[in-house]
């Protein structure tokens, strides 16, 4: 994996560098943005080298052999293994949920300025935007051309007046199989809103036929703050999927991406109490 995103990476910049004319001083900025995911999964690939490394280099020295003669069971030689592993997986963890959403967000973010720069921002598919300082939208389906959406679900958290003949301000989820986005407004079509209790439980349903939501002019401000589930952290991710869930639309893109930053630290720990027999196994063969 660490191997795939250099060798996917430097392509990435030197394109940049030569066909949009990117400075050198932010092709670096944006290799930095990217050593914390290039630790995140090169450090349990460390840990099974240095395993087999070390190991291979004790047994060819007959180090084992002394070691067991002195009274040191193979077990208890093993226990400065597995505490790598577990200090390993809990630096790889630390830097995946503390550093690397957010240098991937700032990675994104240069990403968004070259591509995008002097464009209007654009929609994008499966990814939380903000679209007013207390409201969030989620949109499955978008489509650039007819300027079609799909499955939208909106949280708003402040209670904006969407419809005038509630006269009331409270925590709403909107949910609208399609809608339409004309560049400030974004027109809903057959949905629901759904009022919540202090407790985060729905308290009554809406049916509406049409509905709009004036979020143009702050998508045009609020460009960079989109994130994906690349750039958010586990907590964060968490969240998003119960969000979904309750609203009954697809969280599994977000699952797969909870799961691996889970997995992918953890990794080290389970080469290392799985490698060290190993390696061992193969010396003796």
């Amino acid at each position: 994996e660490t191997v795939f995103i250099i060798l996917n990476l430097i392509p990435q910049l030197s394109d940049f560098m030569l066909d949009r004319n990117v400075p050198l001083l932010t092709l670096f900025r944006m290799l930095a943005y990217r050593l914390p995911e290039l630790l995140v999964y090169g450090l349990p690939v460390g840990v099974l080298f240095a395993i087999l490394w070390a190991l291979g280099r004790l047994s060819h020295d007959r180090e084992l052999v002394a070691l067991q003669a002195a009274g040191f069971s193979l077990r208890r030689l093993m226990l400065p293994v597995v505490l790598m592993g577990f200090l390993t997986t809990g630096a790889a963890f630390a830097v995946g949920e503390l550093w690397m959403p957010w240098a991937n967000h700032q990675y994104y973010n240069l990403l968004r300025e070259i591509f995008f720069i002097r464009s209007a921002p654009q929609i994008r598919e499966s990814t939380f935007v903000k679209i007013s300082d207390t409201a969030y939208a989620y949109i499955e389906r978008y489509d650039p051309t007819t300027k079609k959406l799909s499955n939208v679900m909106v949280f708003d958290q402040g209670g904006g007046e969407y419809l005038a003949e509630l006269n009331a301000r409270f925590p709403k989820i909107i949910v609208a199989p399609e809608g339409e986005w004309d560049g400030e407004y974004w027109r809903l079509g057959h949905g629901k809103l759904h009022k919540l209790r202090d407790d985060g439980q729905f308290e009554y349903t809406l049916t509406f036929e049409k509905l709009s939501i004036r979020a143009g002019p702050y998508l045009q401000r609020v460009f960079a703050e989109q994130r994906t589930p690349h750039e958010m952290g586990i907590a964060e991710l968490f969240q998003q999927i119960q969000v979904l869930q309750r609203s009954h639309l697809e969280a599994e893109s977000l699952i797969v991406e909870l799961h691996s930053k889970i997995a992918v630290p953890f990794s080290a720990l389970i080469f290392a109490l799985f490698g060290a027999p190993l390696s061992l196994s193969l010396i003796h063969i």
